[in-house]
């Protein structure tokens, strides 16, 4: 048995240089709900899956995420990700339509964050799939609460957040 990592990022294309049917698992954490290349994640996974194959999702469920610290400073995000996201039921049918067998769980986890590190993320718009969601007005308005909001306290200071993640386990049929 050997292991390979092979790197990937959710705005590429997948495209893996390994033989059809060549792969017993495929982990592919927090790539669905950020992709614009759904389908050709699917097609690859297909394409690179043997028979009884495992693929293993692991994805955030904005739905399921209202206090998620994100969420308080810029309210627009959740229309948004409700927009550009599935459900996990919505995933599911996605993969059993493929002919995968799918076993699915959710766990919600409080998770808070530093208000300086929350500060941090949230400056840095380039590198966050979910903030580049937010037009510029949208945006700075946030980011201008955040920031009056961490001027009250220090930097190492809690700020309450939630985070959803679902793990989806689906296993090629044929």
């Amino acid at each position: 048995m050997s292991l390979t990592h092979l790197p990937a990022t959710p705005e590429q294309a997948p495209h893996f240089e390994l033989p059809d049917r060549s792969v017993s698992l495929l982990r592919t954490p927090f790539i669905w709900q950020e992709t614009p290349h759904r389908s050709a994640w699917l097609a690859e996974a297909i394409r690179l899956l043997d028979a009884g194959g495992w693929w293993v999702l692991v994805e955030r469920v904005p739905v399921s995420m209202p206090g998620h610290w994100l969420y308080r400073y810029f309210p627009e995000l959740p229309a948004l990700e409700r927009i550009s996201s599935q459900t996990p039921s919505e995933i599911y049918v996605v993969l059993q339509e493929q002919a995968f067998t799918v076993k699915m769980t959710q766990q919600t986890y409080y998770q808070p964050v530093a208000y300086g590190a929350a500060l941090k993320m949230a400056k840095q718009r380039e590198t966050s799939p979910i903030l580049l969601r937010l037009n510029d007005s949208d945006y700075l308005t946030g980011l201008k609460r955040l920031e009056k909001d961490v001027e009250g306290y220090s930097d190492s200071a809690l700020l309450p957040s939630h985070i959803c993640v679902s793990e989806i386990v689906s296993r090629r049929s044929n």
